[in-house]
């Protein structure tokens, strides 16, 4: 091959009749300046591997109005490329194509468990909680004495508050805790919240009586709702 009929000498001649310099084929042909500069210099081995150098020569012929099946026809000779046709294809990054698959598959499975949480879980976690008081158990007791032990019972896993204050339920869910009180009448108000879910509560009324003040009997009495 002469070296008019070089790749070199046609891609000078391409660049000489569109009158462009090196930078601005790059920013429009979207081929790094380096990939460039080997081209022109004839500096082939610092390009990749064939596949990629006609997609190359295909977007910078675009640019200057050359042939591209003549650039490359003289690139693949000069470099003694033995197959090239339509048919060929840029080399598949398996290593991407693996990550992406794992990472699809990672995502997959989260979601799945996620639901599968959701599913079994579902009335724990947004359901309507439960609150059993076995102590007191009316709506309004008298007693003759200072404290009251509040007893229940609520969901394990489900927030106790007693008055507006954070409580604690054993792992069986029953709690127990007692309570000081002012002559006269005491609210009380208990309540068991789920999470992300609803909330009960019960409001029980205790009126301390002091023993010098109770009638006849000095147990406690009991009054209904």
């Amino acid at each position: 091959m002469t070296n008019e009929q070089s790749f070199k000498s046609r891609f000078e001649v391409a660049l000489g009749n569109r009158s462009i310099g090196m930078a601005k084929l790059s920013e429009l042909s979207g081929v790094s300046e380096r990939y460039l500069e080997a081209l022109r210099g004839g500096n082939f081995d610092h390009l990749p591997s064939a596949p990629y150098v006609r997609g190359y020569i295909q977007k910078i012929a675009g640019v200057l109005g050359a042939d591209a099946e003549e650039l490359w026809t003289a690139y693949r000779l000069e470099n003694q490329i033995k197959t090239s046709g339509a048919e060929d294809r840029l080399p598949e990054n398996r290593f991407l194509l693996k990550k992406i698959a794992k990472g699809q598959v990672a995502a997959a499975a989260a979601v799945i468990l996620v639901g599968a949480y959701a599913f079994l879980h579902f009335n724990r976690i947004i359901g309507n909680p439960e609150l059993t008081i076995l102590n007191p158990q009316v709506a309004t007791v008298v007693v003759n004495t200072d404290k009251i032990s509040v007893r229940g019972e609520i969901t394990p896993g489900d927030k106790l508050f007693i008055n507006g204050a954070a409580a604690a339920a054993g792992a069986d869910g029953h709690f127990e805790r007692e309570l000081p009180l002012s002559p006269g009448i005491n609210n009380l108000e208990i309540k068991s919240k789920r999470f992300l879910g609803r909330e009960v509560s019960e409001i029980r009324r205790v009126i301390y009586q002091p023993a010098e003040d109770a009638s006849a009997t000095t147990s406690p009495s009991v009054v209904g709702q």
